[in-house]
């Protein structure tokens, strides 16, 4: 049914030639964009303004989504190469990262911005690079400290304070 005369390709494969991995990106950037898109829709009734309120932000990424999810899925290849599954090392630092992150979401709140961002920089620090102790704790305490002052000071944005008591 699915072999054409001098076709000995199997089912499974004209299926993934047909729908290749950039067509399944393609799609799934489709359907993300019309959620977003809904939730603008959803919003759009609290704006002050036609191009300012709460719906601008979702509304603006559902269409690049829409746009460039439409390109990628009709200009996706068939043949498109497969990638192999990180393992070992790099799978423990990519499953580190994300455990990293939820732990920043975590501490933001009980910590504070400054304490909390100082952790996890050290913690990545330690898990995506080389970096010793004493270099990941000194590049840490200058990327959450530059933060910290380009947000509260410079930009007026308050942040978690947390139970230490400092930004």
């Amino acid at each position: 049914m699915f072999e054409a005369e001098g076709d000995s390709r199997s089912h499974p494969e004209q299926l993934s030639r047909r729908f290749g991995q950039d067509r399944i990106g393609g799609i799934i950037a489709i359907g993300l964009g019309l959620v977003a898109l809904g939730e603008a829709a959803r919003l759009y009734h609290l704006r002050t303004g036609t191009l300012v309120g709460d719906h601008v932000m979702p509304g603006a990424i559902g269409m690049f989504l829409v746009i460039l999810g439409a390109v990628l899925a009709v200009h996706a290849e068939g043949n498109t190469p497969t990638e192999k599954l990180p393992r070992g090392r790099t799978l423990v630092r990519l499953c580190g990262s994300f455990a990293i992150l939820f732990a920043y979401w975590f501490l933001m709140d009980r910590l504070g911005y400054l304490a909390s961002t100082f952790l996890v920089i050290i913690g990545l620090f330690k898990t995506m690079s080389q970096y010793g102790w004493l270099r990941s704790i000194l590049y840490a305490a200058i990327v959450s400290v530059t933060l910290s002052y380009l947000f509260m000071n410079l930009l007026n944005i308050a942040l978690p304070v947390g139970v230490i008591g400092v930004g």
